[in-house]
């Protein structure tokens, strides 16, 4: 017999500027689809569907079909109706060492009240809290009493940046191990054990970055780490991916996302501070890019599954433009970043590569009418121009530290795959299902997805044909399927992440 099918409650259908999209059970959006919509709907009402063999006289549409069903079950959109949870046992982890979780808030009482008691549900021990209110307007003080007396907090008269927040924590935490966390996140009950056991493993460890997971669409990879390229702004690597276990094989990373990162105290001394010259961004991203320089590692927990806000999101509204005031910091805070880490000749190659996207936007801003950009992309460049005394000084002292070259720096992030996101949601498209996910699911670097037949004899050299469909066509298939503006969007990305590796 079959597998059954039915669609989850509060998982529906919708579309979004013309573009069909399936809501997850916590509010969040997906972009997919008509081909993945159609098996979808399908799934629930068409017994064909049931038999694993949909599509039996073409072995594509076949394998596709499953592919499909499989993810959407991944994805939480789906569900077997002969599934029954038994989750496995968790095998306590390494305990003894005192973590100490800096927590830097500003009006974050509603994301505490679902961070806290998942701190507090940690198998790990012993751990402190340290809590930052960087002058939020709010009163957190009765409310910690009353709920979490055991957290320490520490109220900031006037707001500072973000590295200047994270560092006064850290003056007053007394840990062996450090675990900088957003408030807009929800921890495992092993998350901690987890990291703890990576660190453990490695005595040249900067930092451990978690498996961070959207909290609106539990399935799909905010990041495991993050990195810088050549061009566009700094982002998350796997952004937007099912998690299938393609990445639990990650051991070395380019950075943490301080979102959720652990460092030995040893390390943070050695190390330094964070740089409190960058206001907000990329701050994380230099400490860590700065410790691979010195020598040390900044690795991979896989299996530890925290979820993010992402961006302190928490309605389902896609983001437009970007803000100016983060347009000004992000712009500033890359060339910062170059600025302080690169050779010369790197250097120069990512300054005018910076140079020249941000006069294009520029322009586009002006014929756009969009003057608050425009003003942000020229006050970065200022910016930038009047630190570079305070820049150099920095660089100096990081460059006299130096044991790898920017080539093997730069080398960790080409293992990164393409971001899936759109309008800051996942994709789950067929174009992505057939071209991402179904050529690993068939070369077994996945779980294994009880809708996927056995692998054939011939099934690597089909996956070998899936593998060699060239971009033209998969775009040109995207166009017909998605739409044009879909299309484009994908194109750019795809070309922007070319670049971004090197």
């Amino acid at each position: 017999m079959g597998v059954i099918y039915k669609h989850p409650s509060k998982v529906n259908q919708k579309t979004v500027n013309n573009h069909p999209v399936l809501s997850t059970a916590q509010g969040g959006l997906i972009y997919t689809d008509r081909k993945v919509i159609d098996i979808w709907n399908a799934a629930a009402t068409d017994p064909s569907l049931t038999t694993g063999v949909p599509f039996p006289t073409n072995q594509e549409r076949d394998i596709f079909a499953q592919a499909v069903l499989g993810c959407l079950v991944e994805a939480g959109l789906l569900q077997r109706q002969s599934d029954e949870q038994h989750p496995s046992p968790k095998i306590a982890g390494p305990s003894g060492f005192l973590v100490s979780v800096i927590i830097v808030c500003h009006n974050s009482l509603d994301w505490l009240k679902i961070c806290l008691p998942s701190l507090k549900a940690q198998q790990y021990s012993p751990i402190e809290t340290i809590l930052v209110d960087n002058a939020s307007e709010e009163k957190a003080l009765e409310w910690l009493q009353d709920y979490h007396p055991d957290v320490q907090l520490y109220r900031l008269d006037q707001p500072g940046s973000l590295a200047s927040a994270i560092n006064f924590g850290i003056t007053k935490a007394s840990g062996e191990y450090f675990l900088l966390l957003n408030p807009d996140t929800q921890l495992e009950p092993d998350s901690i054990s987890e990291m703890v056991g990576v660190v453990l493993k490695h005595s040249n460890c900067a930092a451990v970055a978690a498996k961070l997971k959207f909290l609106w669409a539990p399935s799909f990879l905010n990041g495991l780490g993050n990195y810088v390229g050549g061009i566009s702004w700094g982002t998350d690597s796997a952004l937007g991916h099912l998690d299938l276990g393609q990445f639990d094989h990650w051991k070395v990373l380019p950075s943490a996302c301080f979102a959720a990162a652990l460092i030995p105290t040893t390390a943070w001394k050695d190390i330094g501070e964070l740089d409190e010259g960058f206001p907000m961004y990329y701050e994380d991203s230099e400490w860590c890019y700065r410790a691979r320089l010195m020598g040390y590692q900044v690795l991979a927990a896989p299996g530890a599954v925290i979820f993010h806000a992402f961006s302190g999101q928490k309605t389902t509204s896609a983001a437009s433009s970007i803000e100016p005031l983060k347009l000004r910091r992000v712009a500033y805070g890359r060339l910062r970043f170059v600025s302080l880490l690169l050779d010369q000749s790197a250097l120069i190659r990512f300054l005018f590569a910076y140079f020249l996207e941000d006069f294009l936007r520029i322009i586009v801003a002006l014929f756009s009418g969009r003057w608050s950009h425009l003003s942000a992309h020229i006050k970065a460049w200022s910016d930038f121009r009047q630190s570079l005394s305070e820049i150099r000084k920095s660089r100096q002292a990081i460059q006299a530290r130096r044991k790898i070259d920017d080539r093997e720096l730069l080398s960790t992030q080409r293992q990164v795959p393409v971001p899936l996101i759109r309008h800051g949601y996942p994709l789950l498209t067929s174009d992505v299902i057939e071209n991402e996910y179904l050529p690993l699911i068939l070369s077994g670097k996945t779980k294994a997805l009880p809708e996927v037949l056995p692998v054939a004899p011939d099934s690597q050299e089909f996956t070998k044909d899936i593998r060699r469909k060239s971009w033209v066509k998969r775009l040109m298939r995207i166009w017909q399927v998605e739409g044009l503006t879909a299309m484009l969007h994908r194109f750019s990305r795809l070309v922007e992440w070319h670049l971004m590796r090197y």
